[in-house]
């Protein structure tokens, strides 16, 4: 078995609540450290955005993301040692913790909700919020066209979108290459650059939010970004330029510099079109 994947999607409550999950922030925390430690391939998936979403929830799901202590060690032995230790877990004992963050599992953090048309979410939409229902819809998805109800979430939410779309395909092809490539020295490199691409949208994520949400500094006063990416922070009155010249930092962060020229090894363009609207097909 090479990776499970598990829809883990949120850090908030609230957030939760509205994707109607059906589960807790601590019964997903239970289930990922037992998981861990019984040595599944986790990678998660995580919907950080959606058109109600607060900042103290944005703040939420980053401090969850940067959680070090729910993916436990890998455990040892027979299986039946392994489920010995679960069963103390689930009596009150504690599983060692791995220090990994969450975030170096999940397969895209810079994510938006897609509302569906005819879903659970658009109705809720059109029930109590038809006003961040735009009226338009896509029909490539058959997802609505939206708004978000705070503009600074909004804000942080464009910017995220320009930089999933224009790391996209180098990315992508990098993780199929996981499954595909012939040799462990090829699994080894695409495997670096996944996990790079990883800590750089989640420094991304954590300096817009501090930037353009400062409300959210108090929050997020312990959450540092990951080692090696000092160059992630913003000046408090960033603007688009100072934001796509970040995005081009953290690209060359992922993807190294070629031999001579100062941008990242891989051709990416971040489009500010993104800012105002999704790819259409």
């Amino acid at each position: 078995m090479r990776r499970v994947f598990v829809g883990v999607e949120s850090g908030s409550p609230a957030q939760l609540r509205r994707y109607g999950k059906g589960q807790t922030v601590a019964q997903t925390v239970d289930a990922l450290r037992v998981a861990s430690m019984l040595r599944v391939p986790l990678e998660f998936g995580f919907i950080t955005f959606d058109p109600l979403l607060t900042p103290p929830e944005l703040a939420e799901n980053i401090a969850f993301l940067a959680r070090r202590a729910v993916l436990a060690e890998p455990g040892h032995g027979p299986v039946s040692d392994r489920v010995d230790l679960v069963a103390s877990y689930l009596g009150g004992a504690a599983l060692t913790a791995s220090r990994v963050p969450l975030y170096r599992h999940v397969a895209y953090m810079a994510t938006e909700l897609e509302v569906l048309a005819y879903s659970r979410y658009a109705a809720l939409l059109q029930r109590r919020h038809p006003d961040l229902l735009d009226g338009s819809r896509d029909p490539n998805f058959a997802r609505h066209g939206v708004t978000y109800a705070n503009p600074g979430v909004g804000a942080v939410a464009a910017w995220c979108r320009v930089w999933a779309e224009g790391m996209f395909t180098p990315v992508y092809q990098a993780r199929m290459a996981l499954r595909v490539a012939p040799s462990p020295e090829q699994v080894s490199a695409s495997a670096a650059l996944v996990l790079r691409h990883r800590d750089a949208t989640f420094a991304l994520l954590l300096a817009l939010t501090v930037t353009l949400l400062p409300q959210t500094t108090a929050q997020l006063a312990t959450v540092l970004p990951p080692p090696g990416l000092p160059a992630a922070a913003l000046p408090p009155d960033a603007g688009n330029e100072e934001i796509t010249a970040l995005l081009r930092r953290l690209a060359i962060h992922t993807f190294g510099t070629p031999t001579s020229g100062s941008g990242p090894a891989v051709a990416v363009e971040f489009d500010p079109r993104h800012l105002g609207r999704r790819r259409a097909g």
